[in-house]
């Protein structure tokens, strides 16, 4: 699990290719136009990437990325889904997290953190 503390974060369930996982940590990162998927989660899940790779422009300069295409994200407590194209990710210092929500996602709704409490919520 995240410390206690850390990042703010919501539980989500994401779908690829009819294959879905529920009860995952998403981080909520309004710095990342896109969300991402963590490589672990891809692997145990048996999810297959597109062909090929996009190039990204970071603060660490240019990358080769793979996506999932079609991912649906659902949310707990909510009728809200979302079919987006998520980026792969490769687990450095991100523990449990398994997916990263991104402007894509989170420009659709609003969002409510709980400083405190630790706890984040977002609405559509």
């Amino acid at each position: 699990m995240l410390p206690n503390g850390s990042y703010p974060h919501i539980i989500v369930t994401i779908e690829i290719q009819g294959i879905p996982e529920s009860n995952l940590i998403a981080i909520i990162d309004t710095g990342s136009d896109k969300t991402l998927i963590n490589r672990e989660l891809l692997d145990k899940m048996q999810w297959v990437t597109e062909p090929g790779t996009i190039t990204r422009n970071g603060l660490n300069g240019t990358i080769q990325v793979e996506v999932c295409k079609n991912a649906k994200i659902t949310f707990p407590n909510s009728l809200y889904e979302d079919t987006v194209d998520v980026e792969v990710f490769t687990s450095q210092n991100h523990g449990a997290v398994m997916c990263i929500l991104g402007t894509d996602i989170l420009n659709k709704s609003i969002i409510i953190y709980n400083g405190p409490a630790n706890i984040c919520t977002l609405s559509f």
